[in-house]
């Protein structure tokens, strides 16, 4: 049977770490491989089994065989895609992906670009630093540019992922104004959906002549 609790887990696997941090060559060669071949089956025994039919977690599911595979030579090799001359193939492989990527959603060759990030979250602050640094300098480049830098405004659906928001404190955007109704808070705007949970523009359009009124938040 599986441990159906924390406390069943810890009683059942054992995965103490060796006093003082020593690794597993400190109990000998055959002890050694013996501990680590027990470590292999607990780890095993007791993982989730993400292949399954029945398994429908949020946010992944099971991996294919070429994915595992991909896996095991990234490890193996243990190598970073930060410069060409560390990477080399890797670097090909990466420019290849982010090719068929855009092309897939319509993207032009002549602008293809980008990089791959390890989650929503992350990939939410990315985008929206790269909006902010447009906009700065759209601003600055702009009739107005040589007035304050107004406040700046995230507009987003109000279904949208609570990383935004985080995003937003990150970036110094939670300084802008809370609206009197909460329709915008910590720098970000909320637009309200319809029954579909789409963005409405009218709604989007109510909610920009609101932010850039009177002392509000700029965009």
């Amino acid at each position: 049977t599986v441990p159906a609790s924390a406390a069943e887990m810890a009683r059942e696997a054992d995965v103490a770490l060796l006093p003082g941090g020593a690794g597993l060559s400190a109990l000998g060669e055959e002890d050694g491989a013996a501990a680590l071949a027990r470590l292999v089956r607990q780890v095993l025994r007791h993982s989730v089994r993400s292949r399954h039919p029945y398994f429908a977690d949020k946010l992944y599911a099971g991996t294919e065989a070429v994915g595992m595979v991909g896996e095991m030579l990234a490890s193996v090799i243990n190598s970073n895609v930060h410069t060409f001359h560390a990477s080399r193939v890797l670097t090909m492989l990466e420019r290849e992906c982010v090719r068929a990527l855009g092309e897939l959603v319509g993207f032009p060759r002549s602008c293809l670009d980008g990089l791959f990030c390890p989650g929503g979250s992350y990939s939410n602050l990315l985008a929206m630093f790269t909006a902010l640094q447009v906009a700065k300098r759209t601003h600055r480049a702009g009739p107005r540019g040589g007035e304050a830098e107004p406040r700046w405004l995230i507009m987003c659906s109000e279904q949208a992922h609570y990383s935004v928001r985080m995003a937003a404190g990150l970036l110094g955007l939670d300084q802008a104004e809370a609206r009197n109704g909460g329709a915008w808070d910590q720098g970000v705007g909320l637009v309200r959906c319809d029954r579909a949970g789409l963005m409405t523009e009218a709604a989007l359009r109510q909610e920009v002549a609101a932010a850039t009124e009177g002392t509000a938040a700029g965009l």
